[in-house]
């Protein structure tokens, strides 16, 4: 199954581009989204009140998760990374948008890493 996960944290907020940047994704890389999660709350609030918490607890191998960024999941880093650990305990696969190829498996602890070094060199860059 593949899910298309879209996040607004208000109601004045449209989120009608992150619908249309998955599903160019999903067709750039011959997919089809099966089923739509659309949750208007802030990625503060527990993942037990989100439809993402209820989205992670009936995940099943080979599912994919896709989201315009990875910021969609989560607000804090350890939100961020416990949500990619049950995928990959689950051997699903999450897919933000941005990234050009599909999340097989990845180490959390890389992935933050890697963010991490980017957020430092498009801060340097700034300076």
């Amino acid at each position: 199954m593949i899910y298309g996960y879209i996040r607004t944290s208000t109601d004045k907020q449209n989120n009608e581009n992150q619908r249309f940047e998955i599903e160019q994704f999903a067709n750039n890389n011959n997919l089809k989204i099966d089923h739509w999660i659309e949750e208007t709350i802030s990625s503060r609030k527990s993942l037990k009140n989100r439809k993402l918490g209820e989205l992670l607890d009936k995940l099943n191998e080979g599912d994919i998760l896709i989201a315009t960024e990875i910021s969609r999941l989560g607000r804090s880093l350890l939100e961020v990374m416990g949500i990619l650990q049950t995928c990959l305990n689950k051997n699903c696969q999450v897919t933000p948008r941005s990234f050009s190829v599909i999340i097989i498996s990845i180490n959390p602890f890389d992935f933050i890493i890697a963010k991490l070094l980017q957020f430092d060199t498009q801060s340097i860059t700034r300076i």
